[in-house]
């Protein structure tokens, strides 16, 4: 196992442990962004099949210290709604993680991080509470993107931050509906012949730094100024879309 890792150069490695580790920190603080940072970024050294398949095992195992908690605190009536579409439309989003080519692969990851990014700089509110329906359809283009991208979380996040509820709450719906998304995810992902041996060095060298930063993380939310994350997230996100771009595969 550990030979493969004789194939990238050190400059790539160093991409992937920094991709997991920001990953991971950003999981932990926010509850959700670790797609966004991790797939284009490693998808630049193995590929976003691989990427993907590693990020959906380490979000439901390693994430786990921040899921029950978060049971006791989600609103229910807008999270199982939006896990609803979710599971119905992460299967079409496997299947075209696994038939695509790499090079529309990238180019679609860079474009739906890039979009998501631009939705997140608007300054869209609402006062009510979004209804069922729009949980439920919202969640399916959340799952729809997970199933290729392994992103689900902005377009329901984008949903419920800019509605009435206190960051706390927001967070962890969004921890226990990535929960119920990834859960879904592992029937398609293994139809599609996406959980390979090549998995296994890949989980062995990011899983400890991966849980490392998300307990970092998760015990910096309750001291980081909310503005000062949101910023610096946005930040994280642009560099990610930027440098997931195909004019950069020859890193």
């Amino acid at each position: 196992m550990i030979e493969a890792l004789y194939a990238h150069s050190a400059l790539q490695l160093s991409l992937v442990a920094g991709a997991i580790l920001l990953a991971g920190l950003m999981r932990g603080f926010a509850g959700f962004g670790s797609g966004m940072v991790w797939i284009p970024l490693a998808a630049l050294v193995i590929g976003p099949k691989l990427a993907a398949a590693t990020l959906l095992i380490l979000d439901t195992l390693i994430a786990l210290p921040l899921i029950f908690p978060a049971t006791k605190l989600c609103r229910w009536k807008s999270v199982l709604p939006a896990a609803a579409g979710a599971i119905l439309a992460v299967s079409v989003g496997a299947w075209i993680l696994a038939n695509a080519p790499p090079i529309v692969l990238h180019w679609g990851i860079s474009i739906v991080v890039f979009a998501l990014l631009a939705v997140l700089m608007s300054n869209w509110t609402y006062s009510e509470e979004p209804t069922r329906n729009q949980n439920l359809g919202v969640g399916a283009l959340s799952g729809l993107l997970g199933g290729f991208s392994q992103m689900p979380s902005i377009p329901i996040y984008t949903l419920w931050a800019a509605g009435p509820h206190p960051q706390n709450i927001i967070r962890a719906n969004m921890i226990v509906f990535i929960a119920i998304a990834d859960a879904s995810a592992y029937a398609s992902y293994a139809y599609n012949g996406l959980f390979t041996k090549e998995l296994i060095p890949v989980l062995l060298i990011t899983g400890p730094i991966y849980l490392g930063c998300l307990m970092f993380g998760a015990k910096a939310f309750n001291k980081a100024p909310p503005t000062y994350f949101k910023w610096a997230a946005k930040g994280i996100i642009f560099l990610a879309a930027v440098v997931s771009l195909p004019f950069f595969h020859d890193l």
